[in-house]
């Protein structure tokens, strides 16, 4: 017989919402921010660090976690030390995130299974806007 108070449930898994209308992605990593003030969009790590709950003000213009001024951002994301610094897996998602080379396809595909691999499944919504030369 099991002894149900050695079990444990397993831990509940977040669920991430991106809209891709205010994500941003794809443009280097000199343009990108958590919260992008000129323009209000958010990286990949920006909507995670709303779930998080840190607000707007607390991730604007911070070009990474580690970079916010209070922690709250769990341990795979940044090492808390006296100094926090952005993990290899956060440093994955920077890169995939803004990648120029990848196509939407593969950034979402890759986002979205580093995120898994911590029990965050991520929702792409939303149509991405269209780039000036598509507009008619």
């Amino acid at each position: 017989m099991t002894n149900k108070t050695d079990q444990r449930a397993p831990p509940a898994r977040l669920h991430l919402i991106i809209d891709r209308a205010r994500w941003l992605r794809g443009e280097g990593g000199s343009a990108s921010r958590l919260l992008r003030s000129r323009d209000g969009k958010l990286c990949c790590l920006g909507f995670f660090g709303q779930a998080c709950g840190f607000s707007d003000d607390e991730l604007r213009g911070n070009t990474s976690p580690e970079r916010t001024a209070r922690p709250g951002w769990p341990e795979w994301l940044v090492m808390s030390s006296s100094v926090p610094a952005n993990t290899d897996m956060c440093c994955s998602l920077m890169r995939a995130n803004d990648s120029w080379r990848l196509s939407e396809p593969d950034r979402e595909r890759e986002i979205a299974a580093i995120f898994a691999q911590h029990g965050v499944d991520v929702e792409f919504t939303g149509d991405a806007p269209k780039a000036p030369e598509d507009k008619p």
